[in-house]
Order: structure tokens, then sequence, then C-alpha cells
């Protein structure tokens, strides 16, 4: 979080060049979603004489963003005529341009003025700003796209989903804010828009046109994931539904069992996987059917600190087209909710609502509580987020080995944690990770908006099948 970010680098890349080079330098970048992981930022960028005359607006939901800005040509031919020895001779030259008297627009320039550039980008806080506005106009223009009637997410109450469902309603409201409603609306010609709606309709009413949630309880499900899914779809005024899947789960359940000729139950190991399972599975099944009959694109909520690992059911929770949070990690999700709960990108209104999703522990609540002394939690079953990220930028980026990594990690926590809790949270990471790239293989795509990327067709290649780090485990 602390290096040099694209949006600063351009700016610098392009001062640096015009004074260099003694020129003008005009970067122009694409605006939008292009390509479905890829999000461009639209912001144009105009320098010379080693400074930035101009910097356009980032993640603008016009269909074009225009920057000017006027550069002194005669003053960059004289500093290159200073700088360099090549002097043209065009006097009595056969290769004279003429052309006519030029003759200035009217204008009221400032040359050190910087045009466009909004509040938001000297935000102490311009992660999570800019989290915000590139997954709002990455979500916008697919379904602007896409020709879809709009979005489908299956509600569960934790932070994946209701950071999606989040993301949905700002969506709304940034685009509302540049483009109004009647812009917004008259965008999305394929959307059943009522009659009735007015040109001061409200976030909550066009929100209610384009989202649809559903909350699918089963037998793991508890009342406060219910709360919590209800209290965040209510507040962004998303169409929800509880779509009880109890009897469906119950179905596959007994047809499972037949086929085994067997009872499955949850006091058997080797059978808690396939019962976990039943109900994800169900769930996509489910929230395809709802999708496909409502001509909505499915979200499947999915995080990358579980993708890493393959915390996720094949034909379950992976379940959909796009994914707007498949790039970033668990912790930062989770101090984004906190963020949006008490403050926000600027100009948006805080969301308290989110207080449910943040008082809850990440679980997948797909066994019953009583099947074991504690209820089941993310970090229960993998070990804490913030060694796991650490773990990951080891393993990703500084090529370190388990045992390395080990010994980074006992440094690091040496007050915290012990010597067999990280061994057994190395383990089970690199074992994950290895076993699971088939899943990988197949994942919908996700927005890339940070450094890591787990996508095999953009960034991170692995094999299928490989020696699962048994000798590299050994060693611990």
């Amino acid at each position: 979080e602390d290096t040099l970010s694209l949006h600063d680098a351009l700016p610098i890349f392009c001062r640096d060049g015009s004074r260099a080079f003694h020129c003008g330098i005009a970067y122009a970048n694409l605006l939008g979603n292009e390509s479905g992981g890829i999000i461009y930022a639209g912001e144009g960028i105009i320098a010379s004489g080693g400074k930035v005359l101009a910097q356009g607006q980032r993640f603008s939901f016009r269909d074009r963003v225009v920057t000017t800005a006027v550069v002194d040509i005669v003053k960059n031919r004289q500093n290159q005529a200073e700088q360099v020895s090549f002097h043209p001779e065009t006097v009595d030259s056969d290769n004279v341009i003429h052309c006519p008297d030029f003759v200035w627009p009217e204008q009221s320039y400032e040359p050190d003025r910087l045009e466009m550039i909004p509040i938001w980008e000297g935000s102490k806080e311009i992660r999570f700003e800019e989290f915000s506005r590139v997954c709002a106009l990455g979500l916008w223009d697919y379904l602007r796209k896409s020709g879809q009637q709009g979005y489908a997410v299956s509600l569960s109450g934790g932070a994946d989903s209701c950071s999606v469902v989040t993301l949905l309603r700002d969506m709304v409201e940034l685009v509302a804010s540049e483009i109004g409603f009647p812009g917004l609306m008259a965008a999305l010609p394929q959307v059943p828009w009522s009659s009735s709606l007015k040109s001061d309709a409200t976030v909550p009413e066009i929100v209610h046109y384009l989202l649809d949630c559903f909350y699918q309880p089963a037998e793991a499900s508890g009342e406060k994931t219910l709360k919590s899914a209800r209290a965040v779809a209510e507040g962004v005024g998303a169409n929800f539904k509880v779509v009880d899947i109890t009897e469906q789960v119950a179905l596959l359940r007994r047809s499972t069992e037949g086929f085994v000729g067997r009872e499955l139950s949850w006091d058997n190991p080797g059978d808690d996987l396939t019962l976990q399972n039943l109900q994800a599975r169900t769930r996509g099944i489910q929230g395809w059917s709802i999708a496909n009959a409502t001509r909505r694109l499915l979200i499947p909520p999915g995080n990358m600190s579980e993708i890493m690992v393959g915390y996720f059911t094949q034909g379950g929770d992976d379940s959909g087209g796009i994914n707007p949070i498949g790039g970033v990690r668990k912790t930062f999700l989770r101090k984004w909710l906190n963020w949006r709960e008490v403050q926000g990108p600027h100009g948006l209104s805080p969301l308290p609502f989110l207080s449910h999703v943040n008082g809850l522990a990440p679980t997948a609540e797909l066994r019953p509580t009583e099947a074991g002394a504690v209820a089941q939690t993310d970090e229960g079953e993998l070990g804490p987020y913030e060694v796991r990220d650490l773990m990951e930028d080891l393993f990703l980026w500084d090529r370190l080995t388990p045992l390395e990594i080990r010994e980074r990690l006992l440094f690091e926590y040496r007050t915290r944690f012990s010597r067999e809790e990280v061994t057994t949270w190395i383990k089970k990471f690199f074992w994950l990770f290895s076993i699971n790239q088939w899943k990988r293989e197949r994942l919908p795509v996700s927005f890339h908006v940070d450094d890591h990327n787990l996508s095999p067709r953009m960034w991170l290649r692995w094999p299928v099948l490989s020696g699962n780090f048994e000798e590299e485990l050994a060693q611990l």
C-alpha cells in the first residue's frame, strides 16, 4: 500500500519525458470495462516543459472525457535548440511548409492549473476511493454492454456478498451523480423501467430495478446471517426474498444416499465435504435459475484469499458470470466495509446498516454448529487472514520456500503464534494452493484491481497436477 501507484507514476512519466525531450506530451487512455477483467481509468494527461499542465478525471461514467491545455511549442523549440546541435535549415528550402496565420481562440487558461481533478483524488483513503469507483465503473460498463436487465446476488449476509451489493448500490449513485437518473435510464434501454419513475428518483428506487438479492437458508444457516442479509438488501433498496433450499438439499441428499447404499452423516469425516457441498451447489443451481428467469447477471462473490486456496465449491459459490471482488483479499474487503459503514467515497453518504455484516465472523455456514464444539469460521479452518496475506506475498512475490516462509513468520509473529501453529498454517496453505489449481482454471472473469491476480489466463500460471510441495513441506 506504500508503493507508488500507477496514478502517481503516469503524470511523473509524462512530466519527466516532456522535460527530457523538450516537447509536449499528450497521454490518452481507454475508459471503462473493455475486456471483462481489465478496467481502464480513462484519464488524460498533458505535459510540457517539465510540468503537468492538465490531468483529466479518472473513472468517469460519461462516454468520453476531454482534457485540454495550451502547449507553448515555441518555447519547447527554443529549449531544444539550446540543448542540441542540430538546427534545421528551412530558408530557401523546398521543404518549407506554408500555413495560414493561426488565430488563438478566446479562453481563460491558467498555466499551472490541473483540470478536472476531483477532491477525492487527495483523500487519505485513496485505496478505498479507487476500489469503490473502479468496481462501480466496471460493473456499470459490463451491464451496459452485455444487454442484461440487472444483477443477481445470492446474499449470504457475509462480507463478500454484502461487499458486492454495496458496490452495486454505489454504482447507481455514482452514475446518477455524474449523468443524472434520466441519463442512467437512457443508457440501459433493456431494463423495463416503470413509467412512474421520475427524474428525481432516489438511489434505492433505481437499485430496486437493477438488483435481485436472495437469501438461501439450509440446515446450517443462522438467524444472524439472515438478519445481516435482510438489513443490507433493504438498506441498498434491492429486491430481496428468502428462498429456502432445505427441501432441495434433502432431496439431493436422499438420491445420493440411494446411490451409495448408506446414510450420509456429519459424524463421518468422509461425508463432511459431501454434505457441505450439497448446500453450496444447490445454491448455485438456484442462483442460475433465478438469474436466467429474470435476465440478470449472476455474481459469484468470492475474494482472492479464498480463491488462492480453493475455499469455494465448484458449481456452487463460484457460480456466476463476472466477479468484481475476485482480485482483492479478505482483509482489504473487511477494512473497506468498515470504512463504507462510517464514511465512504467522497460525495456519498455512510451506510450504517453495514454494521450488521461488520459484526459477524467470516463463515461459509455449511456445517451445523451442533456437529462440532465450535461454530464453523473461515479463520478457524484456514488460519488468520493477516498471516495468510504475508504468506502469499512471500510465496508469490519473493519466491521463498515453505521453510524460509516459516522463519519469516516466526520472526514477524514471535509473540503471538507458536511454531506449531505457524507450521500447520503453512502446510495447509501450500497443500490447498497446489491441489486446487483446477478450480482456478475454471473461475469466472474477475476484475483485476490489485497487483495480484490469480487468473491463469492473465497472470498466475500453475500446473493442474504437481508434486504438491511434498519435499519442501517435509523439511518443516
